[in-house]
């Protein structure tokens, strides 16, 4: 059973690896898929493969903050224009909608 859910991850990784920013794939060889007995090894493997690209990520995240950002201001400073060249609201607040037109009989 093991072998079949291994051959079917193999076979399908392509379909979402293209699409990932990165992918951590620990290397871990002479682990088995049910050695649960080994379990605090294989999360020290996880995050040894982690810390490794800890800087790429950290330099990934700051870029999006950036990006957000400025994202953030573009949209502020859009927002000052259009309250700029709005029209003024008319004195009195909000008209009251115009009633239905009247059905012919």
């Amino acid at each position: 059973i093991g072998q079949c859910f291994s051959i079917a991850q193999a076979n399908m990784c392509h379909v979402w690896k293209h699409h990932a920013d990165l992918v951590l794939e620990p290397n871990v060889d002479g682990y088995s898929y049910d050695g649960f007995e080994r379990a605090k090894e294989l999360i020290k493997v996880g995050e040894d493969a982690a810390r490794s690209v800890a800087p790429q990520m950290h330099a990934w995240f700051e870029k999006t903050h950036e990006a957000a950002e400025k994202a953030e201001k573009s949209a502020a400073e859009a927002m000052q224009t259009v309250k700029k060249t709005a029209p003024a609201p008319s004195q009195g607040g909000a008209s009251a909608p115009s009633p239905a037109p009247a059905l012919a009989k």
